[in-house]
């Protein structure tokens, strides 16, 4: 069943600001053409998957379906208590006001309020209407990390690889990028602050989380404080009445306590790897920064907004963010990530990944490229090819196939 959105969001401007200093610059270069078709084609395919919504595999489970024309109303029971997510029966906490502060889009668009109280998302209409598999009502803001790196293949020739994980929670374990829900900070008034450091501090904590934390090992005495800290995190789930916690979900709980226990651990006994990791995000570039259109999660009431950053991790500056640090660091899953794992820039790899990943990861590929090309850098014909065959997969000769939406 199609579902209806009008246009794509204005989740581009710093790749389009690229574009445009590329078409001055640069307008008849190899690099400025790709970066063009990609950014062009990841548009394509990010509504074309927006068009044919899937629901996640929780919905599924709880018998959600999709219906434009007559949304069912749905709320899992899993995310409904805690200070941390909204009130059905009070949708805007006291301190907080609609469309500002953390309530605010990533593109700017306002959304109005439903019958209920509640945001009316803007950019769609999902089929669904409640708060679903979310936290807060409107938009929830989140950050994606994207992360290449150039590496010999098998033959030895340099290959650019986006590093990236498998989900825990996709049956299918597609690839994907890190990334998590942002951290706000509140004030005292009762709103919340969503600055630069602390979007910073959300992409740190991500990247620890999903990419290196299964390589540290919990010592004992940080061992000893998770029973009492997951006892607090499933008094502070369950506190509004109604809440029910599948035992599913109480071992994700469980698992995000111990990864929080490994990351407090490195901040007690090796903060000088956090901040060298912390210096070297910071420099990463933005390429995607509003609504999540093709997300399986979103409903007419909540949905995801994300700012993505790319950076590009050389062996020689991972060797130096890990140091002679405390603990033995290596690209390794962790908290909702299955495992690390090095996807070659290739269709298959687009096509295959979580369907709004494989959009947000052909933006990061436009804008790494026209990157190369402000600072001078030559790229080695093989990871040019690579990127010539991904526009070729978004421009098919006359005739082909289409490249269809990405298996759910």
């Amino acid at each position: 069943m199609p579902f209806k959105i009008d246009h794509y969001p204005d989740s581009l401007k710093a790749l389009n600001a690229q574009i445009s200093a590329a078409r001055a610059a640069f307008p008849n270069t190899r690099a400025t053409r790709i970066a063009q078709i990609l950014t062009e084609g990841g548009m394509r395919l990010d509504l074309e998957r927006a068009h044919n919504l899937g629901i996640v595999e929780a919905y599924r489970k709880a018998g959600v379906v999709r219906n434009p024309d007559d949304p069912m109303e749905y709320d899992s029971p899993n995310t409904g208590g805690g200070a941390a997510s909204d009130d059905p029966a009070h949708p805007l906490p006291d301190g907080e006001q609609w469309n500002e502060g953390r309530r605010k889009t990533l593109t700017g668009v306002s959304y109005e309020l439903d019958e209920k109280g509640r945001p009316i998302n803007p950019y769609m209409n999902t089929g669904l209407r409640g708060r679903g598999m979310m936290w807060l009502y409107g938009p929830n803001h989140c950050v994606d990390n994207g992360v290449l790196q150039i590496s010999p293949d098998e033959n030895g020739t340099p290959t650019l690889y986006i590093v990236g994980i498998r989900r825990k929670d996709d049956p299918q374990q597609r690839p994907a990028m890190s990334g998590g829900f942002a951290k706000f900070r509140k004030t005292p008034d009762g709103g919340y602050v969503l600055d630069e450091d602390a979007i910073l501090e959300t992409r740190l904590e991500e990247f620890f989380e999903e990419m290196i934390s299964d390589s540290v090992p919990l010592l004992p005495e940080y061992e000893a404080r998770i029973e009492k800290e997951y006892a607090d995190a499933i008094a502070r789930t369950t506190a509004r009445p109604g809440t029910v916690l599948t035992e599913e979900h109480k071992e994700e709980i469980k698992e995000q306590v111990v990864t929080a226990l490994k990351l407090q651990q490195v901040r007690d006994l090796d903060p000088g790897f956090l901040d060298r990791l912390r210096e070297f995000l910071s420099h990463g570039r933005e390429c995607f920064a509003g609504p999540v259109i093709s997300t399986g999660r979103a409903t007419n009431n909540s949905w995801i907004e994300s700012r993505q950053n790319w950076v590009l991790l050389e062996h020689d500056r991972w060797r130096g963010i890990v140091g002679n640090g405390r603990f033995n660091y290596q690209l390794s899953g962790g908290d909702d990530s299955a495992g690390v794992h090095h996807f070659p820039v290739t269709p298959e790899t687009i096509r295959t990944a979580l369907p709004s990943h494989g959009p947000m990861m052909t933006f990061m590929l436009a804008s790494f490229l026209l990157d190369r090309q402000e600072k001078g850098i030559e790229l080695h014909p093989n990871i040019m090819r690579q990127l010539e065959d991904l526009a070729d997969f978004y421009s098919p000769a006359p005739g082909a196939q289409p490249s269809g939406p990405a298996p759910r």
